[in-house]
């Protein structure tokens, strides 16, 4: 019934402007799912589900505490404390969520960032409530004693940045992304750089916690890997120019991470002359994501077994030279229906999500696909938020962000891979893993090992 009437309300016999009916009218929707949202997790937990329904409430569960705003390091310590903590009577998937379901509860408290500097403009001048000059700087480490300058830094003051959190890390990434902003204040204001120390407190706290923002995850490893570091000589020029837009969605402002993390896409996914819907580019780019996932789970799970096993296989995979072979060998072992012995627990549930994979890869594949769709299609739509509605205060900009910027990773590591290697342009690289997923077959499982691959 919810879902028909959210349908009903995102339609496009719906006008949907700020301030409308249709708006007031999702925004009720999504307050009363938010608040019971957990506890309806709690009672479909306790009444049984199956492993990979179980995989699915994880992520929803997690993302769902991140939308909220509370940090990956809050999120993870509230479950290792609910699930193996002295108090945890039970370790049952439903009494964890309950225990997320009171953490969800938590209503946002004010910090206060001292972030300390070598130099800045108007040091000795400025009366901005965001500045401490050094004697008042002085005066605050003198209150605050775990805080002191360590050998050799001397500092002239500090720029003072008070924020609303749900948690200590989640307050200390939005100071450092405050504190970039005053950065580039100063540069475009007085044409003076502010420098830093690399570091600032939260008060109540003797932690030094870094000014550089919390990266989102992007990671191309083939610039590592084929030695393209310091290389700026591209065989397709294209995708350098695409990687200086991807980086601001690593560690960018939100807005701006948005924006030029899907012109990045964007310039790869589509070609110049097409002129269709450019949404296009997210199911464009999920396919190269999709394709990419078996080789890079077979070829993790692989040396995932050669820490826990002694045998044949592990010395096969050892003796291996390249990540096809190992990967191969992976998917022959599953193939014939042994699981294996991890160590880890999540290294058993990739076993058998791979297992999975290899019976219906079709089906399983294209659960996938939808998922990470859903993820380019938000950062589309993040975007035309940013650049055409003016939005850059909405609080499902990080949350969105940060859940697309390792799928963008994967997607410009698989581009700049096929690019460097052998020439294969984006479009090409894409149209091939298109047909290879189109033509799946769970007859010919050695095909998923390879299908970004030529030969």
């Amino acid at each position: 019934m919810r879902r028909r009437g959210l349908q009903q309300l995102l339609s496009t016999k719906t006008v949907l402007t700020p301030e409308s009916l249709a708006a007031a009218g999702i925004q009720a929707a999504a307050d009363d799912l938010a608040t019971n949202y957990l506890s309806r997790w709690k009672t479909e937990l306790a009444n049984g589900v199956k492993p990979e329904a179980l995989e699915r409430c994880a992520r929803s569960v997690v993302s769902h505490l991140l939308n909220l705003g509370f940090s990956r390091a809050a999120v993870l310590d509230a479950i290792t404390v609910a699930a193996f903590g002295p108090a945890a009577t039970s370790r049952s998937a439903s009494d964890v969520v309950d225990a997320l379901q009171a953490l969800s509860l938590t209503t946002p408290s004010k910090f206060v960032a001292v972030m300390p500097v070598a130099r800045s403009p108007l040091s000795k001048t400025s009366r901005s409530a965001g500045w401490m000059n050094g004697a008042a700087l002085s005066e605050w480490m003198k209150a605050n004693p775990g805080c002191a300058p360590h050998p050799n830094e001397r500092f002239v003051g500090a720029v003072r940045v008070e924020v609303d959190a749900l948690d200590i890390a989640a307050a200390a990434d939005r100071a450092s992304a405050d504190f970039q902003r005053v950065l580039k204040r100063a540069t475009l204001g007085a044409r003076e750089a502010i420098l830093t120390f690399g570091f600032f407190w939260l008060v109540g706290s003797a932690t030094r916690f870094a000014t550089t923002p919390m990266r989102r995850g992007v990671e191309v490893a083939s610039l590592v890997r084929q030695d393209q570091i310091f290389d700026a000589c591209s065989p397709i020029p294209a995708v350098d120019r695409a990687i200086s837009l991807l980086a601001e969605l690593d560690d960018g402002p939100a807005a701006a991470a948005a924006t030029n993390g899907w012109a990045a896409l964007e310039s790869l996914g589509m070609g110049p002359a097409e002129d269709g819907n450019r949404a296009e580019t997210a199911i464009r780019m999920t396919s190269l994501v999709a394709a990419s996932f078996p080789r890079a789970e077979l070829t993790t799970l692989a040396y995932a077994y050669v820490g826990s096993n002694r045998d044949p296989l592990e010395k096969a995979i050892r003796a291996a030279s390249t990540n096809r072979e190992r990967s191969e060998l992976m998917l022959r072992f599953l193939s014939s229906g042994s699981s294996g012995r991890f160590r880890r627990v999540e290294d058993t549930a990739a076993a058998e999500r791979l297992q999975r994979l290899i019976k219906d890869p079709r089906g399983t594949l294209g659960r996938i696909q939808w998922y990470v769709e859903l993820a380019f299609k938000r950062l589309y739509r993040l975007r035309n938020m940013v650049a055409h509605g003016g939005r850059t205060d909405s609080i499902v900009l990080e949350a969105g962000i940060s859940a697309v910027a390792p799928l963008a990773g994967a997607a410009f590591d698989r581009i700049h891979h096929a690019c460097t290697s052998s020439g294969t342009t984006p479009l090409e690289l894409i149209s091939l893993a298109q047909l290879r997923i189109a033509l799946l077959d769970p007859m010919s499982p050695m095909a998923l090992a390879s299908l970004l691959e030529r030969s």
